[in-house]
């Protein structure tokens, strides 16, 4: 597996102009199975980025409790019986272009009733999200909150997370967000726990997401539709440390080279 894993390294760093040109793509062209081979060797980035700072600083690795943190069970969500939520939604944000913004809805979802689109969407099970599952954990053990605060995934965070991390008071960060929104997000349980945390972040957040769907509704229906964020980043985000070759698992140190028309490897460390 680590012999794998560096060949795709070798492919993604050392010898990707060659492996376009051998397959004949341009920049533009990128099959499904590149994007695996790439996720594949920025693994090996994150070893690399890892060894290099347990290298610099083993007191960050010195001291690590490892604590199996128990999901808990999905939780069934429907609609409530009104005869119209999306309209009494859209009043309530957008009050007077109310019927304009529908109109906008049916023709960017494609679809001529918005009503049962959202029903068929919102039978749902609701899932507490890792990042969601460690700010419980922390909350109800705060003597192990740790003092470096990054949640290290694989995955970025999804929106709602991101979102919910950031008016939290554990101040917890992730590297990256990927944008998405989930139907299925399921808020964290909030049972008495003795301390300070109470349901605050949540009641922020649903203040923030109900401003921003008031402005979406309003500028983002009639916008071009973004392309999607890729959910996983399996490398170490917002540094370069890692693209720089310190011979882990291959028999010859390979050397990046990169200038600022070649944006590859940063769009990759994103």
């Amino acid at each position: 597996m680590a012999k794998l894993i560096d060949w795709a390294s070798q492919a993604r760093w050392r010898y990707s102009e060659q492996l376009q040109s051998l397959l004949g793509l341009d920049r533009t062209q990128k099959p499904p199975w590149l994007d695996r081979l790439h996720k594949i060797a920025r693994y090996h980035s994150a070893i690399k980025y890892m060894v290099r700072l347990a290298a610099k600083q083993p007191e960050v690795f010195a001291c690590i409790h490892i604590r199996e943190v128990e999901a808990p069970s999905s939780r069934s969500f429907s609609l409530p019986n009104e005869k119209a939520p999306v309209l009494a939604a859209v009043k309530n944000l957008v009050k007077e272009d109310s019927g304009t913004t529908m109109q906008q809805l049916e023709k960017h979802l494609s679809t001529q009733d918005v009503e049962a689109k959202l029903r068929k969407a919102c039978r749902l099970e609701l899932t507490l999200h890792a990042e969601m599952q460690i700010i419980v954990f922390y909350e109800g053990n705060p003597s192990l909150v740790p003092r470096m605060p990054f949640i290290g995934t694989s995955k970025k965070a999804c929106f709602l997370c991101h979102e919910y991390l950031l008016r939290h008071p554990l101040g917890l960060q992730v590297s990256a967000c990927h944008q998405k929104i989930y139907p299925s997000w399921m808020p964290p349980p909030y049972y008495p726990i003795p301390g300070r945390f109470k349901s605050t972040p949540f009641v922020k957040l649903s203040r923030h997401i109900e401003q921003l769907t008031k402005r979406e509704l309003k500028t983002a229906l009639t916008a071009p539709r973004r392309p999607k964020n890729l959910d996983s980043t399996a490398g170490p985000s917002l540094t370069i440390t890692a693209t720089t070759s310190i011979g882990l698992g291959s028999r010859q140190a390979a050397k990046v080279q990169f200038t600022p028309e070649d944006d590859s490897l940063s769009r990759d460390l994103e």
